[in-house]
């Protein structure tokens, strides 16, 4: 991943690389100093983070592999939905994570945590199916 700076008329200076070993789905902390992102697959995908200003790439301790790029930033932590399907917080101060809440289906691409942290919004899957009729002696 790389970084250029951005004014109102357009890029401007060079593009610097934040990432040496790839990534995606990156976002930048609340307070500005660290990058976090995706390494993996689509339902099997971990969080790692780099500081802005280059450094070292660490994973961030979450329990499970995330699935259909849920994440999402906090001010001070990671909210996630990993395999199984729930909900949770990891605190990066503390290290804790606490789980929010348990998903009733599977969950789908869409994620994202309000900038006070009082609500979030995620999509999940809905079981559909149709019915198959038979008509006989239809002419």
């Amino acid at each position: 991943m790389w970084k250029i700076q951005w004014g109102s008329t357009g890029p401007y200076g060079e593009a610097v690389r934040i990432t040496r070993k790839g990534g995606h789905r990156a976002l930048e902390s609340a307070d500005g100093k660290y990058l976090y992102y995706l390494k993996g697959g689509d339902s099997a995908a971990s969080i790692w983070r780099v500081p802005v200003n280059g450094g070292e790439e660490i994973q961030v301790p979450v329990e499970g592999t995330i699935n259909s790029n849920n994440f999402d930033i906090g001010e001070h932590g990671v909210y996630f939905i990993p395999n199984p399907q729930t909900i949770r917080y990891l605190n990066i101060v503390t290290g804790k994570v606490t789980t929010i809440a348990t998903l009733s289906g599977n969950a789908a691409y869409g994620f994202s945590v309000a900038p006070d942290e009082r609500s979030l919004l995620f999509c999940q899957y809905e079981d559909h199916g149709s019915d198959l009729m038979l008509v006989e002696n239809f002419r």
